[in-house]
């Protein structure tokens, strides 16, 4: 079981080990507990976007629609960074950060607490949706 505590209130979710699947065990894999953790809610919150893939490559989580749309990068720090590849692309965002990349753009979460699920939801929407729209071109 693992437990966090976030604004003020303590979660925890259960993880079955004899059910893993491959990202499942790319995550366990993470030696940081809070890395770990921001990594299973970031997981969560993308898979529940309809026709979204998941496969590791280059020792990272991506995730795909009709081509790469994001992938999840744990950082030195103990952070993990949402790194968007057409991030160029996307509507400009203060928290966005290109970080002397040409395309790829990111957004930095340092903290459990730093998780701002709506805020990802909102720009992984536009990522899909500039996948999409990429099919027909």
């Amino acid at each position: 079981m693992i437990s966090y505590l976030k604004c003020g209130i303590w979660f925890k979710f259960v993880i079955d080990r004899n059910n893993l699947t491959t990202v499942d065990t790319y995550i366990e894999s993470i030696e940081h507990p809070h890395q770990r953790f921001m990594l299973w809610e970031l997981h969560r919150l993308l898979m529940t976007f309809h026709g979204v893939k998941t496969k590791i490559r280059y020792r990272l989580l991506f995730y795909d629609g009709i081509k790469w749309i994001c992938y999840l990068k744990p950082m030195k720090n103990k952070g993990i960074e949402v790194c968007f590849l057409n991030g160029f692309k996307l509507t400009e965002r203060s928290y966005l950060k290109a970080a002397n990349r040409k395309i790829v753009k990111g957004i930095t979460i340092n903290e459990i607490t730093d998780i701002n699920l709506e805020m990802i939801a909102e720009v992984f929407a536009e990522a899909l949706l500039i996948d999409q729209a990429n099919k027909h071109q």
